[in-house]
């Protein structure tokens, strides 16, 4: 992606919702459970949105620059 993020309907092939994005070349992760799409890869913080409707949720402060970085979810045994 580069600077939108789209839901799109795969039998129809139409897109349902749209959201442009602050930072370009963000790079999308689908939490395990579905519900949150993580937006991020260049910049300091992810971008957090509700993959129903794209609605922005949060963002996650890294405090550091995630350059030339990859993601993925892992799973702990902490309560976090």
């Amino acid at each position: 992606m580069w600077n939108d993020l789209w839901k799109v309907d795969y039998k129809t092939r139409k897109r349902e919702a749209q959201v442009s994005l602050a930072n370009s070349q963000a790079v999308p992760l689908i939490h395990p459970d579905g519900k949150k799409l993580y937006c991020g890869g260049q910049w300091h913080s992810l971008n957090v949105y509700d993959t129903e409707n794209l609605k922005h949720l949060t963002d996650v402060e890294l405090g550091h620059s995630m350059a030339a970085s990859g993601m993925r979810f892992v799973k702990s045994d902490k309560d976090l």
